[in-house]
């Protein structure tokens, strides 16, 4: 029983660990929409291929326990929430490595102007991060705060698409990319969502 809890000790080390990446990831998004830094494209595709080492190991990990040990009960569920987890995560980190693709390649400034763009990237990040400490510290309570401003992204990525649609100096492209940018952040938000709702402990 000892080595069980160990290893699911190790693997929800390995999980923080891939959630830590896929932080990092947006919020150097966020930091590159808000202009305080230039993003660094190279760096992103690095951050994204460790997130699907970590991905491909937690699997190996996860399914290893499963088939080696009878686990039942709370066991069993964290390693299955793992499993649920680190989809959600490397579906974050793709999505923030697609946002990095789109800001690399086109010059946005006046668009993260719009104050409902700037809340919808600072709550997601926000909801990232929180959703990690969250998993690290098993805070059933900030878990529940991360799921109920999924809404609340919800209604800024709504404004964000009004806002957009009416800006009279877009031209196609850029009001497809700023759009694309805001539904990359609203998925990413789901994502967190997600991974509070699975989370076994909460």
């Amino acid at each position: 029983m000892k080595k069980v809890q160990e290893q699911i000790e190790q693997l929800e080390q390995d999980v923080l660990s891939m959630g830590i990446y896929a932080s990092t990831m947006v919020l150097d998004v966020f930091k590159s929409m808000s202009g305080d830094k230039k993003i660094d494209i190279e760096a992103m595709y690095k951050n994204d291929r460790i997130l699907c080492d970590y991905e491909r190991t937690i699997e190996t990990k996860s399914v290893s326990i499963l088939v080696e040990e009878s686990l039942f009960g709370t066991n069993f569920r964290q390693v299955f929430a793992a499993l649920k987890i680190i989809s959600d995560l490397e579906r974050i980190g793709h999505q923030a490595m697609h946002m990095a693709e789109i800001i690399d390649q086109n010059e946005f400034s006046f668009l993260f102007l719009d104050p409902a763009y700037e809340e919808l990237a600072k709550q997601t990040t926000k909801m990232v991060i929180d959703t990690m400490l969250a998993y690290k510290n098993k805070d059933r309570t900030l878990a529940s705060q991360v799921i109920e401003n999924d809404e609340r992204v919800d209604r800024c990525f709504n404004q964000v698409k009004r806002n957009i649609i009416k800006h009279e100096k877009m031209d196609r492209r850029e009001m497809t990319n700023g759009i694309l940018l805001a539904k990359y952040l609203e998925r990413i938000s789901d994502h967190t969502a997600h991974i509070c709702m699975n989370r076994a402990d909460f």
